[in-house]
């Protein structure tokens, strides 16, 4: 607003906020004192919110957007709803449970019992698989990640697709990305045997939020779902360098935001191969 000059801005809801703490929590209108003349304010919109003017729907694909260009703007108001949402879960009187959305996992731990499992990981890892145009990403990425932290043992959630969404592709698709989930799951065991890991799948969206904008390592898919939390984080976060995102450019989020180059996205399309290619997919994503 204060680059603009704007006298205003407001959050457009295309849905009912009373549906969600997070959507309640969006300011409905942020004014500004002591804006510009109205006439300077219109010529500055137009000059720098090409993307709101002529791409509205997927404005994170333009360069030169506020998102990427001003993006402590969008930071500052996600991160006060996500707060206050995580107000919220930190004061229920049971936490939120994960056993219905826990698909796989490995106790770290001596202990036989099933562990307590935290909302927030150490590690939130994102995994999509079942739409991305854009590949998946090699496991060395995840693992060398997760080495860079030097953490000893701790939590590592892998918030993946959730199953309902599947429907949208064919049965070669489906298949090959729950192979490419255990594939993934035992990679992560193999290397970190020390920690818990869990696979989570089709939770509450803003509980994920949460994970991903708060845990001590972030890795990204190549997914505008991450986005947010990756411009948000504080700690090391990693992001597939792609086309989807300013178009490639990689904008400054910050010190923490490492791009990952495009060459370890192994492209899964199209969706109807099978066999011999399948297997060449899978050792290209388990590939050193």
């Amino acid at each position: 607003m204060e680059y603009l000059g704007l006298h205003y801005v407001a959050v457009i809801m295309t849905c009912d906020a009373a549906l969600h703490p997070f959507l309640a929590a969006l300011p409905n209108l942020i004014f500004r004192q002591n804006a510009s003349d109205i006439k300077l304010a219109s010529k500055r919109f137009q000059k720098y919110c090409k993307s709101v003017i002529d791409y509205p729907d997927y404005p994170h694909e333009f360069p030169k957007a506020l998102l990427h260009t001003k993006s402590f703007i969008s930071k500052r108001i996600y991160l006060q709803a996500l707060e206050a949402y995580h107000h919220i879960v930190r004061n229920r009187k049971s936490p939120p449970s994960l056993n219905l959305h826990l698909f796989r996992l490995h106790n770290g731990s001596s202990s036989t019992a099933t562990p307590q499992l935290p909302l927030i990981p150490d590690v939130a890892l994102h995994f999509r698989c079942g739409d991305s145009h854009f590949g998946a990403m090699q496991f060395k990425v995840y693992r060398d990640a997760i080495q860079s932290a030097k953490l000893v043992s701790g939590t590592i959630y892998i918030l993946s697709d959730n199953p309902d969404r599947f429907h949208n592709i064919n049965d070669n698709q489906q298949q090959r990305c729950s192979t490419i989930s255990d594939l993934f799951f035992s990679y992560l065991v193999h290397y970190f045997p020390r920690f818990t890991i869990a696979v989570l799948c089709g939770g509450d969206p803003f509980d994920d939020l949460l994970r991903l904008t708060y845990a001590k390592i972030l890795v990204c898919s190549a997914s505008t779902f991450c986005l947010l939390p990756a411009i948000a984080q504080s700690n090391p976060t990693y992001f597939p360098n792609t086309k989807l995102i300013a178009g490639g450019t990689k904008p400054d989020y910050g010190p923490h935001m490492h791009w990952v180059d495009e060459r370890h996205l192994i492209m899964m399309y199209p969706s109807d191969v099978e066999g011999d290619k399948n297997h060449f997919i899978y050792s290209q994503l388990m590939s050193d």
